[in-house]
């Protein structure tokens, strides 16, 4: 109960997107079978007894990659050939996955749980399940039909053990604080003003009289080929193998719909739920119960009085989620409370509205009957796709096993072309060119890539194996061209290059104005000649702070990095703003903040405690490493695709 705090504030974050990215991409990606189907040789890690999968893990690690195409483009395929840094990744992924083993472990041995009515409000406030703003049923079923959850259960499980996980490792924040001088450290630095004198020499009074000639366009080209190359790309034919394709054909007549909906009521049946208020006092210790124990009972004899239930709740009970609407629970379904919690409820009715002071593991309770709903079964119109669904899907497994089994002995009997498989009612596809940072699938798959671009198998010029995408996802690819990594023809990029030229040559020659102009700063003539030559304008002193957009974030940290100025010594730099302009910005003096406004401090307390949050996060993942027995499979880890 004492949780419910900190789901409140979870359900609402960055985090609970983040969660839910995580939980669809996973599944989307690998499948169900992948979390729990697995090689022991294969397995990287065991963290006390428990094992880490292999194919769990080497599913991550594909994520991950995944993730580092997306940040790196096409530096991606550099780094991936070195093995030190491939190795190095692996190993992060790993000390990720036993964290989150660890964390799961001592969230078990501490009981804590969350409920179905947690679970399913989450789930409700994903923008990613709603339609106009509100929930949809129907929108919730198509977004997991893109995934291999093979029903909403397992979605609601995966979340349901990621929340208690966050649960646990939230309970930290709030523990952490932030010391009123390192606050005020923070605020005089970011409330730190700079009165500066900028002097702006414009792009425009060099760009025009530049000129660029055939030789130093051809120069800059052959000295950066590297800026102007295309990828090495091939192009292949491949066929898809997937068990969704055979469930979506499989036809499932009426009469089994309505069969199977007769046959498995329970399956369609709502529990029956229990609309409650309650006035929490908790236990964490003998002291703490016997206080409670004393609390609690005195609640009762007010309430006893006369006293009205909605105020006890606000003033009282340590459930402070529930306190703010005067112990209101709202609709909770049966099974999803402690026992003794439910028994007391079912002892409550419209006759029988309060609960004498009952105890669980939280603590004491007393309980208000506010409504309850006896559980019904779900019409057949509101579960006939689920079931549909569900019947296409049995058998599949071995309707995919055999079509699988198939294709290879087709295509290992026809090695040269993939048009045999056209027999067994498959479709062969023709690829466009696509190089190694596709994410296109089914190409963007590491091994696929792996095998696409290894000169063996275009060399060999046959059918490939059968790849495995995911656990109901299956590709065969055949070679047709290749594309050697070439240079782009000058006459291609040859508008980029002298746009290119043009750049570095203005640069210089604004830095050259900028040199002169300050060599003979304290010579008016020259200052003024300088100025009209060049249009360069002086502007009138200005404070800044660090948040002035002026010109723009690139010139403001520099500005704010200069050195203070010394007596009558003052620093001075040159830098570019965003259109190019050179700027000559002379440092005046620095201002020190004005004492900040409690929001302002508030903001930064609030920073501050998160990061300590954070390091009171790692040292509580320190202490379960070293409380642990985790065994590394550095032969499994090493092993793994890349």
């Amino acid at each position: 109960m004492l949780m419910m705090e900190r789901m409140s504030a979870f359900a609402h974050g960055t985090t609970a997107k983040i969660l839910f990215v995580v939980i669809m991409i996973s599944f989307s990606v690998w499948g169900v079978g992948a979390y729990v189907q697995g090689h022991a040789d294969l397995d990287p890690a065991e963290v006390n007894g428990v094992t880490i999968p292999g194919n769990y893990f080497q599913n991550k690690f594909e994520i991950r990659k995944r993730e580092l195409r997306q940040q790196l483009g096409s530096n991606y395929s550099k780094l991936a050939s070195n093995e030190q840094f491939m190795q190095s990744q692996k190993e992060a992924v790993l000390d990720s996955m036993i964290n989150d083993e660890l964390i799961t472990q001592q969230v078990k041995k501490l009981g804590i749980f969350v409920g179905f009515n947690q679970v399913k409000n989450q789930i409700m406030q994903f923008d990613e399940f709603k339609e106009n703003g509100k929930f949809s049923q129907k929108k919730f079923e198509e977004v997991l039909l893109r995934t291999s959850y093979q029903n909403p259960d397992q979605f609601g499980e995966a979340l349901r053990s990621d929340l208690q996980i966050q649960t646990y490792t939230n309970a930290f924040s709030n523990d952490a604080f932030a010391l009123p001088y390192e606050v005020k450290q923070i605020s005089d630095i970011l409330g730190q003003k700079r009165e500066v004198t900028v002097r702006q020499i414009p792009l425009s009074v060099v760009e025009e009289s530049i000129s660029v000639s055939d030789k130093e366009v051809s120069d800059y080209y052959n000295a950066h080929t590297s800026d102007y190359m295309n990828p090495e790309s091939v192009k292949v034919s491949y066929v898809e193998v997937t068990a969704k394709d055979l469930a979506e054909k499989k036809e499932v007549p009426e009469e089994e719909i309505q069969k199977y909906y007769k046959d498995n009521q329970a399956k369609f049946t709502k529990k029956p739920t229990y609309h409650v208020a309650h006035i929490m006092k908790a236990v964490s210790s003998d002291s703490d119960d016997q206080k409670a124990k004393a609390a609690i009972d005195d609640i009762y004899s007010q309430l006893q009085k006369g006293a009205i239930f909605e105020e006890l709740a606000k003033n009282n009970s340590d459930d402070k989620v529930s306190a703010t609407k005067g112990g209101d629970l709202g609709v909770v379904e049966e099974g999803t409370e402690q026992p003794e919690f439910e028994d007391a409820v079912k002892l409550l009715s419209k006759d029988n509205i309060y609960s004498k002071p009952i105890k669980t593991k939280y603590g004491y309770h007393i309980i208000k009957f506010i409504d309850k709903t006896k559980g019904s079964v779900k019409p057949i119109a509101e579960v006939h796709d689920e079931i549909k669904r569900t019947l296409q899907n049995n058998g599949v497994e071995e309707a995919y096993a055999k079509l699988k089994s198939d294709v290879v002995d087709k295509s290992f009997s026809n090695p040269e072309s993939l048009d045999s498989l056209e027999d067994l009612g498959l479709k062969v596809k023709t690829s466009e060119f696509f190089d190694k940072n596709t994410s296109v699938a089914p190409f963007s798959n590491q091994k696929l890539l792996n095998l696409a671009f290894s000169k063996e198998f275009r060399d060999a010029n046959q059918n490939s194996e059968l790849i495995e995408i995911t656990d109901h996802s299956s590709v065969i690819i055949h070679p047709l061209e290749y594309k050697a990594s070439s240079a782009k023809p000058l006459s291609e990029v040859k508008d980029s290059v002298v746009e290119s030229v043009k750049k570095d040559k203005a640069k210089t020659e604004l830095m050259n104005i900028a040199d002169n102009y300050l060599k003979n700063a304290s010579d008016e003539k020259a200052v003024s000649e300088l100025t009209a030559k060049y249009k360069i304008e002086t502007k009138e002193p200005e404070l800044l702070d660090r948040y002035s957009k002026e010109y723009g974030s690139d010139v403001s940290a520099e500005i704010f990095k200069m050195a203070k100025p010394a007596g009558d010594k003052k620093s001075t730099i040159k830098v570019y703003d965003q259109s190019g302009n050179l700027l000559i910005v002379t440092l005046n003096k620095v201002e020190q903040a004005d004492k900040a406004g409690t929001s302002e401090n508030g903001l930064i307390q609030n920073t501050l405690t998160q990061v300590n949050s954070g390091k009171d996060q790692r040292a509580l993942i320190s202490q379960l490493h070293a409380d642990a027995k985790i065994k590394i499979n550095k032969a499994a880890l090493k092993s793994a695709q890349d």
